[in-house]
């Protein structure tokens, strides 16, 4: 006896379909979280909570743009140390 599969309707339509609800979901998802941010800006904790995640991004771009200057910089080290040693 043969197994039957579903058959399923075969679409070339884009996935997600773009119409109306995805956007009306996709704008008030925005909406949920402008709100958000602005009751925690208003709120003393939230702003800290704010300041601190502004922080926090900030020192993260400073360490990786410190991990990819000592990398650049070890890099060139190395190199030079390779070049050296196959030459003697």
């Amino acid at each position: 006896m043969q197994s039957r599969r579903p058959q399923f309707p075969v679409s070339r339509k884009k996935f997600p379909p773009e119409n109306w609800i995805t956007q009306l979901r996709r704008v008030s998802v925005m909406r949920h979280a402008w709100n958000l941010m602005r009751q925690l800006g208003s709120d003393e904790e939230g702003a800290a909570l704010i300041e601190y995640t502004v922080l926090l991004g900030i020192m993260l771009v400073a360490v990786i743009a410190t991990i990819a200057a000592v990398g650049s910089w070890v890099n060139v080290k190395w190199t030079a140390l390779n070049t050296n040693l196959a030459g003697h």
